[in-house]
């Protein structure tokens, strides 16, 4: 089974989103009748597919753009703000989007996520510094942690944070032919104390997108 491998850099306090496309379904060229020419030929490629009853066709390139960056602040109130992560299936295929690792390379330093559970309902008794988050907006939400982990810093767990899925391909949601997935990053910070000087961490998360078979 084919997977494309998505790499999101996430940086804590600031705010930019890009995307790439790869393997675009339709390509272009551009073409010049000169002076002494009336016309010119023009040769147009065209793949034809018939799905079956389940709605599959022959498996060929998959056409898919996806974030490559994205990030998010937390405000003074503590409020997260964060940029979409739009995933669009530029394909005749089904896909599937999976959470496959979480990577805080500073750990609990810097920016501290920790669970929502553990955070509680009263942001005025967490320091500024640390929060909760968490990967929302399809089937299946992902608690992201800085959790010390067996070789890196950074956990994930289902959404309720009930249960470590590490080591796990947790299925975010699908995307039907020509869909598109948005994501987005929800969660809260601590108000606690002062904070005289802003913080900026850097996370790397980890999706697969791959056929549904």
């Amino acid at each position: 089974m084919k997977k494309k491998l998505l790499s999101l850099v996430l940086a804590g306090a600031m705010v930019a989103s890009t995307s790439v496309s790869a393997f675009a379904a339709t390509t272009y060229q551009d073409t010049t009748i000169q002076e002494n020419e009336q016309s010119k030929d023009v040769e147009i490629g065209i793949t034809g597919n018939v799905s079956d009853d389940q709605g599959n066709i022959v498996p060929g390139t998959i056409s898919v753009t996806v974030p490559t960056t994205t990030s998010f602040t937390v405000n003074e109130n503590g409020k997260v703000i964060s940029s979409d992560m739009v995933i669009t299936n530029n394909s005749d295929e089904k896909l599937v989007v999976v959470a496959s690792k979480f990577e805080d390379s500073n750990g609990p330093e810097k920016i501290n996520i920790i669970k929502k559970t553990d955070f509680g309902a009263d942001a005025s008794l967490k320091d500024k510094g640390t929060i909760w988050l968490r990967l929302t907006g399809s089937t299946n939400n992902i608690g992201l942690t800085s959790e010390a982990n067996n070789s890196s810093n950074g956990k994930m767990y289902n959404g309720d944070y009930t249960n470590s899925v590490d080591g796990t391909e947790q299925e975010i949601g699908k995307i039907n032919e020509k869909g598109i997935m948005t994501l987005k990053l929800e969660g809260e910070g601590g108000t606690k104390g002062t904070l005289d000087n802003p913080i900026r961490d850097e996370f790397k998360l980890i999706l697969k997108v791959k056929r549904e078979r």
